[in-house]
């Protein structure tokens, strides 16, 4: 009979009671004992275990140490995909998103390929909080729901309730709060039915965050009292911090600042929540006009977090400070504090990997970049001086425009495998759901497909990375040019005139939220063919945000939307002078920044010779076009005929000879004509869109039957546009919303038109909302005519004609047929 070792016996034992105890120095003694057992396997065990509870207690840089050391101290599959999901927590939480990232990503694909589905869902809920925090709330949001799935299938009713709320709550962050509430509903119904009163607290506080947003504190505040019962001691110190914000904000303070202390007791000796709770009580001091107490707070807070190494929590810290010595007058100490709040920010934006999560992150900061702009504005009306006005644009200029610049970075290159099958498993999905078919699991593997796509390091690009400063912007304007740039501040928005000799900023004096309803109630009035009212809403904008700029004498103006005022069409507003739109006095484009329409494009290494390109009146399947139609059980009979398209196409073809042209017209028009195109200087696309949340999967619907009514791949999505090379001066999407996508502050939507400018256009005409048939293929008949014919007008100039006689007429005077057309303007050409 073989001995027992006695010291495995012990470590076991000592394991065993550390992890049921939650006891340290159990788990400690068991990695003493597993080592002289001489047991790698054992030792890798504690290592794990002890770098959990090391992370529990917030002693991050000691978990990460036993967690790498588990890592490298076992090849068992299980411990290490364990092991690589707790070390990415402990880097999350030390703001290493990168490595965080990796890390979540390699053990979420090593517990899918050992069919350890637990591991695999803490991996996408660790993947879904690092977005969160990122500000890449679409693709949190995707990760939580694949959380959520694996714990279903799982039967975990307890996670299942946090997940739900924690999709929740990203739910109502993406502008969905019916179905954030829909999912809080059902993990707080779950919770309830199965006596699981912690987790039912937990989705309780979770829908009232959600009906905090809303402005509904009084739900959100029964809610909250209720999360009380049965909560876990955090639970319940979150609850606190809540009630706290809720008494704050309707000025009960007394209320706020006992929840505050209960809450601190709560949390113990969890540092970040300490910190957290140090940061609430300093709005409340701040709010009862404690200015020196706030930043006692604040700088303790600030302590806590560089200890914990928490550069995007410190990074907040720091702007409230900021903040603070605004309010206190302390302008110098403001920008100081402001200027380094973006230095952290900036700090964790470059140590992630792709354009387009650069782009998200720093869209979610972009109130430090504004509060700096403002505290320099405010010195420079105390202390006038040039070199004021030109560092608070350049921080507008910084704000916006490295995202998009990022992003076109990333563009470019051959189809990849990945993409390949992205592209077949996007159209399986349309296909699906057109048949109201399960398409369930096409959705989950168009997610995957994304995520892996979107994790790749970036490629060769064409573009600059650093944008302009504002001598550099104003070296680049043409002359008898305006730039109105504009930059969303929390409060107040801030608008920038540049021309090639001045450059002034001034405070707008609507406050955000006017703006904001205001543009609300345009927008409404103008994508309405039967509103009335549009006249007033629109003279109302204009008095907002374009009479501080003063007399607009150019030629040429340029808009640079921010916050609210994107989809905003410049070109309708009447001028402050005139009363009359726009358009009837000047050139109107608009553009994400003067650093993308400044910055050339390798794409465009030789300017196209040919004149025009047409791709027009796709064939659907219910087409009379189709020779020998097929009928398939399930199969959607797709979109409508455009009436007016084949019309819109021959008189934009009679212009011009048919050396010059290209008609890809009916069967014809399908998307790899696009390889085509780069010798033609006008690209005239007329279809029908499909718009969906992930911008990449927008697409052109082009022909998706063959003359038998077989189906093909009809669908040209922005991840191909993006990524092809289309070197037009000018990309007409005759379409619905094209410049309608995911939008991120400080750069836009991420659309179709968007696309055609990361291929290399250097213009896009574009649609801000659903545009009617036969309006757009009379606008557009006059847009070319106008262009072809008169040998000086360029894109603007002819929209600008083509928009007064649409809007001269009777039936299509109203706004909708023609002010939703909109010219964004790309790279220059070299």
């Amino acid at each position: 009979m073989t001995r027992s070792n006695p010291h495995r016996t012990r470590a076991e034992d000592a394991q065993t009671r550390g992890r049921v105890n939650r006891d340290a120095l159990s788990l400690e003694q068991a990695l003493q004992h597993w080592r002289l057992a001489e047991d790698r396997a054992g030792i890798a065990s504690a290592q794990l275990y002890l770098g959990e509870q090391l992370a529990v207690k917030e002693r991050w840089t000691e978990a990460g140490q036993r967690l790498v050391e588990a890592l490298g101290g076992s090849n068992d599959a299980w411990l290490r995909a364990e092991s690589l999901g707790n070390l990415a927590h402990v880097q999350w939480s030390q703001g290493a998103f990168q490595d965080a990232e990796k890390n979540f990503q390699d053990a979420e694909k090593l517990a899918k390929q050992i069919g350890n589905r637990r591991v695999e869902a803490a991996a996408h809920n660790g993947l879904g909080i690092l977005y969160r925090e990122m500000g890449d709330y679409q693709r949190a949001r995707e990760h939580y729901a694949r959380s959520r799935d694996l714990i279903i299938q799982l039967g975990d009713q307890r996670t299942e309730g946090i997940i739900r709320g924690n999709l929740g709550v990203m739910l109502d962050a993406l502008g969905e709060p019916e179905e954030a509430l829909s999912e809080l509903r059902e993990a707080t119904r779950i919770a309830d039915a199965h006596g699981i009163r912690t987790s039912a607290a937990s989705t309780r506080l979770r829908t009232a965050q959600v009906w905090i947003k809303a402005g509904d504190l009084k739900q959100a505040g029964e809610l909250l009292t209720k999360s009380l019962e049965g909560a876990g001691k955090l639970t319940q110190a979150d609850s606190h911090l809540l009630l706290s914000q809720l008494d704050r904000e309707s000025g009960n303070f007394s209320s706020a600042a006992s929840h505050l202390d209960l809450a601190i007791k709560l949390y113990e000796k969890r540092p970040s929540k300490q910190a957290a709770a140090l940061h609430h009580r300093a709005l409340l001091l701040k709010a009862q006009g404690d200015l020196d107490g706030a930043m006692t707070q604040l700088r303790a807070e600030r302590r806590i977090r560089q200890e914990l190494s928490s550069g995007n929590e410190e990074a907040e810290a720091v702007y409230r400070m900021a903040e603070i010595e605004m309010a206190r007058g302390n302008l110098k100490s403001a920008l100081t504090n402001a200027r380094t709040a973006i230095a952290l920010a900036e700090d964790l934006r470059a140590r992630l990997s792709s354009g387009r999560r650069r782009m998200a992150f720093l869209s979610s900061r972009r109130d430090y970049y504004a509060l700096a702009a403002a505290v320099l504005l405010k010195l420079d009306e105390l202390h006038p001086d040039p070199v004021h006005v030109a560092e608070a644009f350049d921080l507008s200029e910084r704000s916006r425009a490295r995202g998009m610049l990022d992003s076109m970075q990333d563009s470019g290159g051959p189809a990849t495998p990945l993409i390949e099958q992205l592209r077949f498993w996007a159209n399986r999905y349309e296909e699906l759901i057109s048949g109201s078919r399960n398409a369930e699991p096409a959705r989950q593997r168009v997610e995957e497909l994304l995520r892996e796509i979107r994790h790749q390091p970036s490629g060769p690009g064409g573009y600059t990375r650093e944008p302009l400063t504002a001598a550099g912007v104003q070296r680049v304007l043409p002359p008898d040019t305006v730039l109105l740039q504009y930059l969303a501040g929390r409060d107040r928005y801030f608008l920038w005139r540049v021309e090639q000799n001045l450059l002034r900023a001034v405070r707008l004096e609507a406050s955000a939220a006017g703006i904001r309803d205001a543009v609300k109630t345009y927008l409404d009035l103008a994508a309405s063919p039967r509103s009335s009212g549009g006249p007033a809403a629109a003279e109302a904008l204009s008095r907002m945000l374009l009479a501080p700029a003063g007399p607009l004498k150019g030629k040429r103006i340029i808009a640079a939307a921010d916050g609210a005022l994107y989809g905003i069409p410049f070109a309708a507003l009447p001028g402050p002078e005139s009363k009359r739109p726009l358009l009837a006095d000047h050139d109107v484009f608009t553009t994400p920044s003067m650093s993308v329409s400044a910055a050339p494009s390798s794409k465009r290494a030789t300017g196209p010779q040919k004149k025009v390109a047409v791709v027009a009146d796709p064939v659907g399947p219910g087409d009379s076009r189709v020779w020998w139609p097929v009928q398939r059980p399930g199969a959607a009979a797709g979109p409508a005929r455009l009436g007016y398209a084949a019309r819109e196409a021959q008189q934009i073809l009679a212009l011009v000879p048919p050396g010059e042209s290209l008609d890809a017209r009916g069967f014809d028009a399908v998307p790899a004509v696009f390889e085509s195109l780069k010798d033609y200087q006008i690209v005239h696309v007329a279809s029908h869109t499909l718009i969906k949340p992930q911008p990449e999967l927008s697409a052109l619907v082009l022909t998706t039957v063959d003359r038998w009514g077989n189906p093909r791949d009809g669908y040209l999505r922005a991840h191909d546009i993006a990524r092809s090379t289309l070197p037009a001066r000018l990309v007409t999407l005759s379409a619905c919303s094209t410049a309608a996508g995911t939008r991120f502050e400080g750069e836009g939507p991420l659309s179709l038109g968007s696309a055609f400018l990361q291929a290399g256009a250097e213009m896009a005409l574009v649609s801000l909302w659903p545009v009617e048939d036969e309006a757009t293929a009379a606008l557009m008949g006059q847009f070319y005519k106008v262009m072809f014919q008169a040998s000086t007008s360029g894109p603007a100039s002819a929209l600008r004609a083509a928009q007064q006689r649409i809007m001269s007429r009777d039936r299509w005077n109203h706004p909708y047929f023609w002010a939703g057309w909109v010219l964004l303007k790309g790279a220059s050409r070299e």
